[in-house]
């Protein structure tokens, strides 16, 4: 065999071996950007006192390639969505909220969920959501909650065919006798008072009322009577249906 195409070969071969050690460093220098970035958010987040609860460990579980697990809420980094899985609470009724925890005011809301509210909001700062600030909540008090825009779409399955719709087609005004318009939700991302996430003490995540405590609100139905909302008669789901919430946020999308 060939003196110099043996030469060739060995130089080859030590340049894919090179390569792939690059490649191995730069996936290990990737995990620990993420392992840092999950860090500080924790950081922040879990030293605040978590009404009746005491953290032990960390929640954040990496399940795929840009798929993370916070509890039962699912994460997905490279669609910047976040999953949330609910039952149906109500299927007719005035309703105020969208979706409260099991432990939450189930009298008035549309969806109920396992999920923790602080889950949901370590999900949507690992999506590098911005809370708004305190100070933005008072002077705004009459007026739209400040936030940033969400899409909330539900998911959910009628027999073997999965279906999908925004929720905003769930929700019906008896005075105006239509649906809640299409459009943004927004993430307000709840207080904390005096070390405490408000969201999680009262179990409140998605309102349809204006509630500054609860993490996302609707910027229409907000500025309506809190009572002239209920569940659109033509809502296709029985009580305990599951349903995906699938919450995306839209302000980091790509152009």
């Amino acid at each position: 065999m060939n003196y110099n195409y043996l030469n060739w070969l060995d130089d080859l071969m030590k340049q894919n071996m090179l390569l792939s050690q690059i490649i191995m460093r730069i996936n290990l220098i990737k995990k620990l950007a993420l392992s840092l970035w999950i860090a500080f958010v924790l950081s922040i987040f879990f030293p605040i006192r978590i009404y009746c609860q005491t953290q032990t460990n960390t929640p954040v579980k990496q399940i795929a390639p840009n798929l993370f697990e916070i509890g039962i809420v699912r994460l997905d980094s490279k669609t910047r969505t976040i999953t949330i899985p609910t039952t149906v609470n109500m299927n007719e009724g005035q309703i105020e909220y969208l979706l409260v925890s099991t432990a939450g005011k189930l009298h008035e809301s549309l969806l109920k969920t396992k999920a923790e509210p602080y889950h949901i909001q370590v999900a949507m700062l690992l999506l590098n959501a911005k809370p708004t600030p305190p100070h933005l909540y008072y002077k705004n008090m009459d007026k739209t909650i400040p936030g940033e825009p969400v899409s909330i779409q539900l998911k959910w399955k009628n027999g073997e065919t999965e279906k999908t719709s925004p929720a905003e087609d769930f929700v019906f005004n008896i005075v105006k006798k239509e649906p809640l318009k299409n459009g943004d939700w927004i993430y307000n991302g709840s207080r904390i008072i005096e070390g405490t996430f408000i969201a999680q003490r009262d179990r409140s995540i998605i309102a349809i009322k204006s509630d500054i405590d609860a993490i996302f609100n609707n910027p229409i139905s907000c500025k309506e009577n809190e009572n002239d909302w209920i569940v659109d008669t033509n809502f296709p789901m029985k009580v305990n249906t599951p349903v995906d919430l699938i919450i995306k946020l839209k302000s980091n999308d790509k152009k």
